[in-house]
């Protein structure tokens, strides 16, 4: 019975750990002053908005994101699919066309992303106000409704 509460205490510090890090690093990149912010860019936070509503019901069910100008703030309901190919080929896809606007080449999206399952529905309404509230807490506007490129399902707002 110990060794089952030593791995439980185990399990909870990396928790705890991997949740402080997803914190830090999320503040680096509201705080941002340095590096693309390509997304505050209307008609490129269009592209990706656009994407994001397409694959709904087709690859996934949207329900909630929030685009801010140097990163994104999703949550779906889990696919069928693998979801990193989603995201792969959302990623290509938005790439491409925000490329075309930009008259550039290069990396547009970073390699990796930040994955977290959601267990409970207290937990998902928890992370649902944590992706609508990140403009909040990043300064950029009073309130959530007030941000241009977020969107929560209409059944699902915890707000």
């Amino acid at each position: 019975m110990s060794e089952l509460n030593s791995a439980n205490n185990e399990g909870q510090r990396v928790k705890t750990a991997q949740s402080r890090y997803f914190g830090l690093f999320d503040n680096l990149l509201d705080k941002a002053n340095s590096g693309p912010t390509y997304l505050s860019e209307p008609a490129i936070a269009k592209i990706v908005v656009d994407s994001l509503h397409y694959l709904d019901s087709r690859d996934w069910t949207l329900i909630s994101f929030c685009i801010m100008p140097n990163h994104v703030h999703l949550v779906v309901e889990k696919p069928e699919k693998e979801l990193f190919r989603i995201l792969q080929s959302h990623k290509r896809h938005t790439a491409r066309e925000s490329d075309k606007l930009l008259n550039r080449t290069g990396n547009f999206w970073q390699a990796e992303s930040y994955d977290h399952c959601v267990r409970d529905g207290n937990e998902l309404e928890r992370i649902i106000k944590y992706v609508l509230n990140n403009p909040v807490k990043a300064a950029l506007v009073k309130s959530w409704e007030d941000w241009p490129h977020s969107y929560c399902k209409p059944a699902l707002n915890p707000m």
